[in-house]
Order: structure tokens, then sequence, then C-alpha cells
């Protein structure tokens, strides 16, 4: 009863979300597996995008976790999960994570594949949860996300195919089609990229992914991970997305990926990877920032103008806009918001966008 009175209040908290333009987040609530017998929290929030692509189902994710406890808890893996109609809660991806962390900041999306037209009904009614499991399996917290809807907009990017990196044991062929790329940018000074990734498999012996990570190419020639991306486990092909902010994400690591050093990992079964997707990644240009017509993209909250000799990237018309404080002004609060949608009202009252906080 307590799920379905929790259920109906985010019902109802999604639909004024949706009204506003807002987007509400849910909070992690703790799942006391049998075997632990010491006190732990979890803070943090959770919340979902929910469009259409085409036909596609989507599903955009964004969580944030910090542990708290007495003894030693870490998050193992985590996945997202769905209220069935028949009462089960089975997950339909993993989401991003590294594994051994107290806090983390992430970000994952679906498209179609295992997230079907049901399931995409099932979590706009709120119906849909990011689940922290520790390292025997058990799920020791879970944040319930109140959907809601909103439409997905295209954006430009650069795009990277796959090369396929043959494991010692495979003497089999195969080949991986599909494309990756990456948007690299900062909030709160934190740096932040935003993955997409999809993939075909054909191959003469079953492949398949076993799971994907996120990697760096290190100054001294090291290529070490970062992060796990989304996935499900035994497909052959998939269209995912993942977002990390902060954390092991660092301003290092970011400048590497600016410079393109960043890929896509997919592992079979052994662990070995067999096929990597480089991302031809690129940093926003900021507000009044020139050449965005080559296929670089604008900060949030502001768009590509082209004139005869040049472009620039320049904040949307906001003009129409009332009871609101225009960016980089004072003012804002916890009843007055900012004018732009994608700024952000600072800690001194200063409407931001992302480039200028």
């Amino acid at each position: 009863m307590f799920f379905f009175v929790r259920l109906a209040l985010l019902c109802a908290s999604a639909y004024a979300a949706k009204q506003q333009l807002r987007t509400v987040s849910g909070a992690f609530e703790t799942t006391v597996p049998a075997d632990v017998d010491f006190t732990y929290g979890v803070t943090g929030s959770c919340v979902a995008k929910l469009y259409k692509l085409g036909d596609l189902p989507v599903i955009e994710v964004d969580y944030d976790f910090d542990i708290t406890s007495d003894e030693p808890l870490t998050v193992a893996y985590s996945h997202i999960h769905y209220v069935n109609t028949d009462g089960s809660e089975p997950k339909f991806a993993w989401s991003p994570y590294f594994s051994g962390e107290t806090s983390g900041n992430y970000g994952a999306k679906v498209v179609g594949g295992l997230f079907t037209e049901d399931i995409y009904n099932i979590c706009m009614q709120g119906g849909c949860y990011i689940n922290l499991h520790k390292s025997d399996g058990a799920g020791f917290a879970r944040c319930l996300m109140p959907g809601n809807y909103q439409h997905g907009s295209a954006h430009t990017n650069l795009i990277g195919e796959y090369a396929t990196s043959v494991p010692a044991d495979v003497d089999f062929a195969y080949s991986v089609t599909g494309s990756c790329s990456a948007d690299l940018y900062k909030v709160n000074g934190k740096p932040v990229i935003d993955v997409d990734y999809d993939f075909d498999i054909t191959s003469d012996e079953p492949l398949a992914v076993a799971y994907s990570h996120i990697h760096y190419v290190n100054t001294d020639g090291n290529e070490p991970k970062f992060a796990w991306l989304s996935y499900f486990t035994g497909e052959t092909s998939g269209n995912y997305g993942a977002k990390v902010t902060g954390g092991l994400f660092t301003d290092e690591i970011y400048d590497i990926c600016i410079q393109g050093g960043c890929y896509i990992n997919l592992h079979k079964s052994g662990g070995a990877g067999f096929a990597k997707c480089f991302i031809p990644a690129r940093p926003y240009i900021c507000n009044w920032g020139t050449d965005c017509a080559s296929g670089a993209i604008c900060e949030p909250g502001t768009e590509c103008h082209e004139y005869q000799w040049w472009s620039q990237c320049l904040e949307v018309d906001t003009s129409a806009s009332s009871d609101c404080v225009n960016t980089n002004q004072w003012g804002c609060g916890a009843s007055t918001g900012c004018c732009n949608s994608e700024a952000t009202c600072m800690t001194d009252g200063t409407c931001r966008l992302s480039c200028n906080q």
C-alpha cells in the first residue's frame, strides 16, 4: 500500500512538473538486505526524462548518491528497474557506475531495445527506479523516478566508428558497426561527459556484449576506464547513452576527451574488449563564442546564429518571459527563477549559463 500511495504522489508531482516545465527529483530510500546488521544512509536524487525518437521510446536518467555507513558499504553496480503489473520488479538496463564508490553523479540513456513501449508507459507513471547493489548482488537503496514527458531535440556532433580489437582467444570472423559521440561541458565547475553510442554485432560464432566501459588514453600509454556504461548483458545490438559528472571524471580526463582520447569499449564474457569506438568529442562553444556552424555545439541555453562571414553562439530569446531573472543578473532564489530555462541560480543569487558558473 505504501508504494502505491508513494506512486500516486510521485505521479501528481510529475504532472505538476510537466505543467511548470520543470523536472521533479526522486529521493533515495534504503532497502536493507537481510545480511546487513549495521546502520547506513543514502542521500541523493534521481530524475528521468521520457520522450520518443521516431517510434522508439527513450529514457534519459540522471542520479547522484552519497552513502554514509557504520561499516564499509559501497556500490558494486547499479540498475534501472520497473515495477511490473504482476508485482515483479525486473531491471531493463545497467546504469553507469564505478565499482567501490560511496558517492557518484551519473546519467544514462536507453533507446528502444529492452526499453519497450510497456516499460515506457510504466516509467511515465513514476514506476521506474535506480537500484544500488552491494558486492553480493543485493540491492540496498533505490530511488523512484517521477517520470515526465519532454520532447527530445536532435543535436549535431562529430561521430566516431567502431574498430575491432580482436582478443587472443577469438579465432573467428566478426564485425561491429555503429557510432559514438560525446558532449563535454562544465556544471558548477565540474567536468561532464554526455555519451551516446549504438552497436550491431555480426559474427560467425556467438559473440555478445557482457558489459561496456568508457576509457581514456593516458599520457603514460595506459588506457584505464573511468566508468561502466549503460548496457544489458548478452546483447548483439543496442543503443544507449551515459553521463558522468565529476568524481572519477577529472579535469585531466576531460582535457584528454576534448582531444579525442576517450573511447567506448565493448567487452565479451571473459572480460576482454573486442571493439572500441573513439569519441571525436568537442566541448560546447560558450555564449558569444564563434565558429559554431562547423558542427560544434553551443552551450545549453544558447543557439548558433549564422551570418555571411561568421557564426556565433548567442543566448536564446527570453524577452517574452516575465517574473524571472535574466542571465548574469542578480535576484533569483526560491520564489524567482531564471528566464533562461538552462541557466542556474547560483548561491550568490545570479543566473548563469554553464560556461560562466
